[in-house]
């Protein structure tokens, strides 16, 4: 059954009429109990049938809204990317200040640090000009755009084929690749 403003207005009166007919008898004297309820019947009894008169299409239908239940949508945590600075301070912690300062040379001169640089001859991409970039996919799915992923791949390229940070760059300064 389509509810109309009429049987919401109803449904509203009696639950008014309940409460106050139902209304603890300790709080009033005895009489006035009995009273209230005689004449609150009486009154519901009138508001009833003055509504059950009302023509239901006189009144504007109330859309049946349905009721879902809450739903909890689980969000994802957000991704955090280290920055630069903390691939540096990765970089500092396993290779030490003196190979620190010759990494730090290459570097600035293959990609100023940049994980996005991208050189445009070769295609070598990111912080150690890897050639295909994608190479540095071995060490982590991030590395187009994580700079410590980067910088680890780079370390250990730098190991496996200059043994350290300082012969990598005399070989940069000799050939200006490495």
């Amino acid at each position: 059954m389509p509810r109309t403003f009429a049987t919401v207005a109803l449904s509203a009166v009696v639950t008014v009429l309940t409460l106050v007919a139902f209304t603890p008898a300790q709080t009033r004297p005895p009489q006035t109990a009995a009273r209230e309820i005689e004449l609150t019947n009486t009154e519901r009894a009138s508001t009833i049938a003055r509504f059950r008169r009302a023509s239901p299409s006189a009144e504007p239908a109330l859309p049946a809204a349905p009721v879902a239940p809450p739903q909890i949508v689980a969000t994802p945590a957000p991704v955090v990317v280290p920055s630069v600075a903390d691939a540096r301070v990765y970089a500092m912690s396993h290779i030490g200040p003196s190979q620190f300062t010759c990494l730090d040379a290459l570097w600035q001169h293959e990609s100023n640090w940049n994980p996005g640089a991208r050189n445009p001859s070769s295609g070598a991409y990111g912080i150690p000009q890897a050639l295909p970039g994608s190479k540095m996919a071995s060490f982590a799915g991030d590395w187009s755009y994580n700079p410590v992923t980067q910088v680890r791949w780079g370390l250990w390229y730098i190991g496996a084929s200059y043994g350290n940070s300082c012969r990598a760059w005399s070989f940069w300064l000799s050939h200006h690749w490495y």
